[in-house]
């Protein structure tokens, strides 16, 4: 259920994690500094059955005592077992403020529903259209309370300097989505902004609000203007040719814009 490779020896280690939606796993990952180790996402609750086998995996990893966990992005599959983690390895959660304040937002699940509802009737969706929106939305404010997450540090602004990773404000996926750099490697861990196959998802929603697409396409020039070597995904595998795929991804996006 959870595999653990080393891609660069003795500094970065990732974890595949199962989760019960397409594409079937979620990578976290694990970054060595010194006898500390940071960690970047959570894995996908509501499984506690991955709880032990995760931590089991951190501890096979050799003197790594992992004592920060960063969020890049506050969507179930990278949050899921993040206070589970700090209540068993009291380890300190970090988070956007961005993503934050929308993950409080969903907590109140009915305005949540009615702000979704207002928005689909503001862009113009068919009545026919809003009638199934109704049903099923109404059905979700009618489950159990939606996954939360409770940061120990929030962070503001468009860059932070933690520990041995600069943190950059990334957003477009969601509104308080991060990269995390490793700057002297080259290297960044990019949560879903950029995957190397799959487009990621970038939707306008009461949880996303503004111009998420705009902000996306800034999100993928400030990383490419890194000059970065390779980065490191949530989800398929890591990316060494940063600046083709982050071409690729902006001629896809004016592609689809030439059609309208």
């Amino acid at each position: 259920m959870i595999e653990v490779n080393e891609k660069v020896s003795g500094l970065i280690y990732q974890l595949k994690i199962y989760m019960p939606m397409d594409p079937g796993y979620v990578f976290s990952y694990v970054i060595r500094e010194g006898n500390d180790c940071l960690m970047i996402d959570a894995g996908y609750p509501p499984n506690m059955d991955l709880l032990n086998p995760l931590i089991n995996r951190l501890r096979e990893i050799p003197n790594c005592r992992v004592s920060t966990l960063f969020i890049t992005h506050m969507h179930i599959d990278h949050t899921g077992l993040a206070d589970e983690l700090r209540n068993r390895l009291s380890l300190s959660v970090v988070m956007h403020r961005r993503d934050y304040e929308q993950v409080m937002k969903m907590m109140d699940r009915d305005s949540f529903v009615r702000g979704f509802l207002e928005l689909s009737e503001y862009y113009g969706v068919p009545s026919t259209e809003m009638e199934l929106y109704r049903n099923v939305t109404s059905s979700i404010s009618g489950r159990r309370r939606m996954n939360s997450v409770n940061p120990d540090v929030i962070i503001d602004g468009e860059e932070n300097r933690i520990e041995s990773v600069r943190v950059l404000l990334t957003p477009g996926h969601s509104p308080g989505h991060v990269s995390v750099i490793l700057d002297e490697k080259g290297i960044a861990f990019t949560g879903d902004l950029i995957l190397p196959t799959i487009t990621t998802h970038v939707g306008l929603t009461p949880i996303n609000p503004g111009n998420p697409l705009l902000e996306y396409l800034n999100s993928l020039i400030k990383i490419r203007n890194i000059g970065l070597k390779c980065i490191y995904p949530g989800h398929e595998g890591e990316i060494c040719n940063v600046n083709a795929r982050i071409d690729e991804l902006i001629m896809h996006r004016f592609r689809d814009s030439a059609k309208y």
